[in-house]
């Protein structure tokens, strides 16, 4: 019995380049779901359009749209941070 290579993938309509260069928007409305290594979580998550179909036993985080874009929306804020003063005397 020889082992075969496994076949490689057909390219589809939606490369990795079409999905990267979306804007938020319209990947909320794709019926996407792509799986992602977050280095600052350090782990794998999924990040869905908010109309995709996520199995309801998913163990991996899930980031719908919508929370990808109030999270972009937190960062984009400036931060306000208290300092105290020094006083002079």
């Amino acid at each position: 019995m020889s082992a075969h290579p496994l076949p490689r993938p057909r390219p589809t309509s939606r490369s990795l380049a079409t999905i990267a260069g979306m804007t938020l928007d319209r990947f909320a409305d794709a019926g996407l779901v792509v799986t992602v290594h977050s280095q600052l979580l350090d782990e794998v998550v999924l990040f869905a359009s908010d109309n995709a179909t996520v199995r309801p036993d998913e163990a991996r985080p899930v980031y719908r749209a919508a929370a990808l874009l109030r999270m972009l929306d937190q960062s984009a804020r400036p931060t306000i941070v208290a300092r105290p003063q020094a006083r002079v005397a």
